[in-house]
Protein backbone atom coordinates (compact mmCIF):
# COMPACT_ATOMS: atom_id res chain seq x y z
CA UNK A 1 0.00 0.00 0.00
CA UNK A 2 1.59 3.33 -0.92
CA UNK A 3 1.32 6.36 1.53
CA UNK A 4 -1.42 7.87 0.05
CA UNK A 5 -3.05 5.03 0.06
CA UNK A 6 -2.55 4.47 3.87
CA UNK A 7 -5.26 5.43 6.50
CA UNK A 8 -3.89 7.52 9.24
CA UNK A 9 -5.78 7.59 12.43
CA UNK A 10 -6.38 11.46 13.17
CA UNK A 11 -5.92 11.33 17.16
CA UNK A 12 -8.12 13.17 19.55
CA UNK A 13 -6.93 15.74 22.18
CA UNK A 14 -5.81 14.18 24.95
CA UNK A 15 -7.74 15.49 27.28
CA UNK A 16 -10.87 14.04 25.84
CA UNK A 17 -9.97 10.65 27.18
CA UNK A 18 -10.79 12.80 30.77
CA UNK A 19 -13.90 13.18 29.69
CA UNK A 20 -14.61 9.51 28.29
CA UNK A 21 -13.24 8.57 31.86
CA UNK A 22 -16.10 10.80 33.27
CA UNK A 23 -19.02 9.53 31.04
CA UNK A 24 -18.68 5.86 32.99
CA UNK A 25 -17.85 7.52 36.25
CA UNK A 26 -20.96 9.03 36.03
CA UNK A 27 -22.94 6.24 33.93
CA UNK A 28 -23.97 7.89 31.10
CA UNK A 29 -23.37 5.02 28.74
CA UNK A 30 -26.20 2.65 27.66
CA UNK A 31 -25.79 -0.46 25.44
CA UNK A 32 -28.77 -0.96 22.94
CA UNK A 33 -27.43 -4.04 21.69
CA UNK A 34 -23.52 -5.18 21.19
CA UNK A 35 -23.12 -2.73 17.96
CA UNK A 36 -25.26 0.44 19.39
CA UNK A 37 -24.31 2.75 22.20
CA UNK A 38 -26.16 5.81 23.50
CA UNK A 39 -23.90 8.27 25.64
CA UNK A 40 -25.43 11.22 27.49
CA UNK A 41 -23.23 14.55 27.34
CA UNK A 42 -21.97 16.19 30.85
CA UNK A 43 -24.84 18.56 31.02
CA UNK A 44 -27.22 16.11 30.34
CA UNK A 45 -28.69 17.58 27.08
CA UNK A 46 -27.48 16.14 24.44
CA UNK A 47 -27.18 12.03 23.17
CA UNK A 48 -24.61 10.90 20.91
CA UNK A 49 -25.46 7.34 19.18
CA UNK A 50 -22.30 5.34 18.62
CA UNK A 51 -22.53 2.38 16.19
CA UNK A 52 -19.69 -0.10 15.89
CA UNK A 53 -18.99 -2.63 12.92
CA UNK A 54 -15.68 -4.53 13.58
CA UNK A 55 -13.26 -2.21 13.96
CA UNK A 56 -15.57 0.90 12.44
CA UNK A 57 -16.79 3.46 14.59
CA UNK A 58 -19.38 6.25 14.15
CA UNK A 59 -20.93 8.87 16.30
CA UNK A 60 -23.44 12.09 15.76
CA UNK A 61 -21.08 13.81 18.13
CA UNK A 62 -19.17 16.99 16.13
CA UNK A 63 -15.68 16.11 16.80
CA UNK A 64 -16.34 12.53 14.96
CA UNK A 65 -18.64 13.23 12.60
CA UNK A 66 -17.08 16.82 11.07
CA UNK A 67 -13.24 16.71 12.72
CA UNK A 68 -13.24 13.10 12.14
CA UNK A 69 -11.16 12.05 15.07
CA UNK A 70 -12.94 10.16 17.76
CA UNK A 71 -14.72 11.93 20.09
CA UNK A 72 -15.20 11.29 23.78
CA UNK A 73 -18.42 9.55 23.10
CA UNK A 74 -16.42 6.61 21.27
CA UNK A 75 -13.59 7.18 23.60
CA UNK A 76 -15.87 5.76 26.43
CA UNK A 77 -17.09 3.38 23.80
CA UNK A 78 -14.03 1.52 23.51
CA UNK A 79 -13.45 2.15 27.30
CA UNK A 80 -16.67 0.43 28.52
CA UNK A 81 -15.83 -2.09 25.48
CA UNK A 82 -12.33 -3.06 27.83
CA UNK A 83 -10.25 -1.83 24.01
CA UNK A 84 -9.14 0.59 26.54
CA UNK A 85 -7.65 0.65 29.53
CA UNK A 86 -9.52 2.37 32.84
CA UNK A 87 -8.31 3.66 35.57
CA UNK A 88 -10.55 2.39 38.50
CA UNK A 89 -9.08 3.89 41.25
CA UNK A 90 -9.85 7.38 39.55
CA UNK A 91 -13.03 7.26 38.26
CA UNK A 92 -14.78 8.13 41.39
CA UNK A 93 -13.03 11.51 41.45
CA UNK A 94 -13.84 12.23 37.96
CA UNK A 95 -17.87 12.59 38.55
CA UNK A 96 -20.22 15.12 38.19
CA UNK A 97 -17.63 17.13 35.94
CA UNK A 98 -19.79 19.41 33.32
CA UNK A 99 -17.37 19.42 30.82
CA UNK A 100 -19.51 21.05 28.03
CA UNK A 101 -19.61 24.42 30.73
CA UNK A 102 -15.94 24.03 31.66
CA UNK A 103 -14.62 23.60 27.81
CA UNK A 104 -16.77 26.66 26.69
CA UNK A 105 -15.34 29.05 29.46
CA UNK A 106 -11.95 27.61 28.00
CA UNK A 107 -12.65 28.22 24.68
CA UNK A 108 -12.05 24.55 23.81
CA UNK A 109 -8.59 24.72 25.29
CA UNK A 110 -8.67 21.03 26.88
CA UNK A 111 -5.50 21.31 28.76
CA UNK A 112 -6.72 24.41 30.24
CA UNK A 113 -9.89 23.02 30.99
CA UNK A 114 -8.57 19.89 32.10
CA UNK A 115 -6.69 21.82 34.79
CA UNK A 116 -9.20 23.76 35.54
CA UNK A 117 -11.56 20.86 36.41
CA UNK A 118 -9.15 18.99 38.22
CA UNK A 119 -8.55 22.29 40.79
CA UNK A 120 -12.05 23.27 41.38
CA UNK A 121 -12.56 19.26 43.00
CA UNK A 122 -9.34 19.65 44.72
CA UNK A 123 -7.69 16.70 44.15
CA UNK A 124 -4.43 16.39 45.48
CA UNK A 125 -1.89 16.45 43.18
CA UNK A 126 -0.57 12.87 43.63
CA UNK A 127 -4.02 11.63 42.28
CA UNK A 128 -3.70 14.39 39.40
CA UNK A 129 -0.30 12.77 38.12
CA UNK A 130 -1.98 9.68 38.66
CA UNK A 131 -4.91 10.37 36.50
CA UNK A 132 -2.53 12.04 33.67
CA UNK A 133 -0.01 8.92 33.75
CA UNK A 134 -3.57 6.90 33.15
CA UNK A 135 -4.99 9.07 30.27
CA UNK A 136 -1.22 8.94 28.50
CA UNK A 137 -1.47 5.21 28.72
CA UNK A 138 -4.91 5.25 27.64
CA UNK A 139 -3.85 7.27 24.82
CA UNK A 140 -0.97 5.20 23.96
CA UNK A 141 -3.26 2.25 23.86
CA UNK A 142 -5.64 3.85 21.13
CA UNK A 143 -3.08 4.97 18.61
CA UNK A 144 -2.17 0.57 18.60
CA UNK A 145 -5.85 0.25 18.43
CA UNK A 146 -7.03 -1.18 14.47
CA UNK A 147 -9.97 0.67 14.16
CA UNK A 148 -11.51 3.43 12.20
CA UNK A 149 -13.54 6.57 12.53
Amino acid sequence: MSQTETKEKKLPPLEKIAEAYSVLADHRIEAIDAHTFLVTSSNGEKQYKVVCNDNHYRSNDSATKFVRYAGYPVLAVLMYQKRLPVPEQYLSVLKGINWNAINKKYKRDYAAALDAALEEKQIPTQTIQGIKEAMKACFEAFIRLDITV
